[in-house]
């Protein structure tokens, strides 16, 4: 599965859980043009929604988590700005008669 490929990619020391730390880096290197104090705020309300263990830690199934919200929260925005409704404009069936 891809979020468990991504997780440990991530988890660079191989603990088994994301750091604080390890979090930024990957939030960095996918958005390289964010500033580290950005980084830092996105993943510290990231671990306060999503760090049910409250270990300023995430495990593999708080990180699968927030990826699937953020999956969800990205076709949620193309839904609203109609990007997902105009592909389905040439899909539509001839009426019958």
């Amino acid at each position: 599965e891809e979020i468990t490929h991504t997780f440990e990619s991530v988890d660079s020391d191989k603990d088994s859980k994301l750091s604080k730390a390890e979090l930024i880096a990957w939030v960095k290197s996918e958005a390289e043009e964010l500033a580290d104090a950005d980084a830092e705020h996105e993943v510290s309300a990231v671990l306060e929604v999503y760090d049910h263990h409250k270990d300023n830690f995430s495990s593999k199934a708080e990180f699968a988590e927030n990826v699937r919200a953020m999956a969800a929260d990205e076709i949620e925005a193309h839904l609203e700005d109609g990007a997902v409704a105009e592909h389905k404009v040439g899909d539509k069936r001839p009426h019958e008669n």
